[in-house]
């Protein structure tokens, strides 16, 4: 139906200050008062008195006193657009509404809570990451970030920490790393309000590759003995690590000197000293020359490889 000058209002929605629907109403004829199809239990709401040239037009968001209808009917809820002097001009539907259901509000918008925890089962090549994610009633989904260096680069799968309001383990596997290197790596979450939480940056650093057995070998043909019996013999150490061997000597087929264990730096060589017995000072006393021919033998212990012998002079050092 029409009113004066043909603008149609055959509909009127009121809107509380909370944007809730409370009433609407209808004009069943022109000049006659807007009666309730349908109107939620309570609702405050106003009559609006006949159509009299434009007035008692009310305005969207203004809040109404106190009145009451009945009717069982479902109420479509209408949300007004517009209000002119003449009546309604434009109104848009929403869903329908069950008498005296209380009105609908938004969701609240909440963000989840993300905490980077420690690393384990850190090998060479790979690490698992670990952490918590509190979805704090939305859905989430969480990853972690992880790289050399801050800017991280890498991330793993994606993993699902539910809805709940609880703390939840979270889990991801980062691989393959280079062995011996320090990473990092920090934990985001995300949920289906596109909220995102991001934990603290954390490190750890892969296991070293193993390194090879070092190798030790003699060198050299003179052994200088002192007034003291004392003479050495040089031995070299080829590798990464440390070497450490133990040394016979024998001359005429008898012991004559014998040291249990020596070290010898990585990557290096030096002199290993030995006193000899008194078999050893009667050989060398009666040998030609004071010269005296004998076989040292040298094997690593330890975890050092090598086993080697040697001939050798001892000497009397002048």
């Amino acid at each position: 139906m029409s009113g004066p000058r043909g603008v149609r209002h055959s509909v009127f929605v009121f809107v509380g200050t909370s944007g809730a629907v409370a009433a609407l109403l209808h004009r069943g004829t022109a000049g006659a008062p807007y009666d309730s199809l349908a109107v939620p239990d309570a609702a405050r709401v106003r009559r609006v008195s006949p159509y009299r040239d434009g007035r008692n037009f009310p305005s969207p968001g203004e809040f109404f006193g106190q009145d009451t209808y009945t009717g069982g009917r479902t109420m479509r809820r209408l949300l007004i657009l517009a209000v002119s002097a003449v009546g309604i001009v434009s109104a848009g539907a929403l869903t329908p509404l069950a008498i005296g259901a209380p009105p609908t509000t938004p969701a609240a918008m909440t963000t989840p809570a993300a905490m980077t925890g420690p690393a384990t089962s850190v090998t060479q090549t790979a690490a698992t990451l670990n952490g918590t994610v509190n979805p704090n009633g939305t859905a989430t989904t969480y990853f972690f970030q992880y790289g050399t260096t801050t800017n991280y680069g890498s991330q793993t799968s994606m993993g699902s920490a539910g809805a709940g309001t609880a703390n939840v383990a979270a889990q991801g596997s980062a691989s393959p790393l280079a062995p011996g290197t320090t990473y990092h790596y920090r934990l985001v979450a995300t949920n289906a309000q596109n909220k995102k939480a991001t934990g603290l940056d954390r490190t750890f650093t892969t296991q070293a590759p193993p390194v090879a057995p070092s190798r030790i070998a003699l060198f050299g043909h003179t052994a200088f003995s002192s007034p003291s019996s004392v003479f050495g013999v040089f031995v070299g150490c080829f590798g990464q690590r440390q070497c450490s061997g133990k040394m016979t000597v024998r001359a005429a087929g008898k012991v004559i000197g014998r040291r249990s264990l020596f070290f010898v730096n990585a990557n290096d060589g030096g002199i290993v000293h030995l006193t000899l017995n008194r078999t050893g000072q009667s050989l060398l006393a009666h040998a030609p020359g004071h010269h005296l021919a004998a076989t040292v033998s040298v094997t690593g212990v330890n975890g050092t490889t090598g086993q080697t012998s040697k001939s050798v002079t001892i000497v009397p050092f002048r």
